[in-house]
């Protein structure tokens, strides 16, 4: 699958500007959202590279050491043979998966 990830210290809106700009094959991704100033972006290196590029240079990055772009469309042929695997084993059935609805935790969060 390939690709990478790079942690940036930056507002998510920022972020998420330089990711619109640089996503016209919609190649990469906001991976994660680790806090108000913590946004992880994940794609192929030529597309973090216009990312990166779109963010104002005092933004801190850091490099992240993983071997694919993990939460981006890099991952979908991975997560597809993954599935496929898995039901071929009747290991387990992924059909409620897609079922799960997102809501917001019934505690607070610290």
């Amino acid at each position: 699958t390939g690709g990478s990830m790079v942690a940036v210290q930056c507002d998510e809106a920022i972020v998420a500007t330089a990711v619109a700009a640089a996503n016209a094959g919609g190649e990469g991704g906001v991976a994660a959202v680790n806090g108000p100033q913590s946004v992880v972006i994940s794609g192929p290196e030529e597309w973090l590279a216009l990312v990166l590029a779109e963010l104002p240079q005092r933004v801190r990055r850091k490099r992240l050491a993983v071997g694919n772009a993990f939460h981006s469309p890099l991952m979908a042929g991975a997560a597809a043979a993954f599935e496929e695997s898995l039901q071929a084993d009747g290991a387990c059935d992924l059909s409620s998966v897609a079922r799960v609805a997102e809501s917001a935790p019934p505690f607070p969060v610290l």
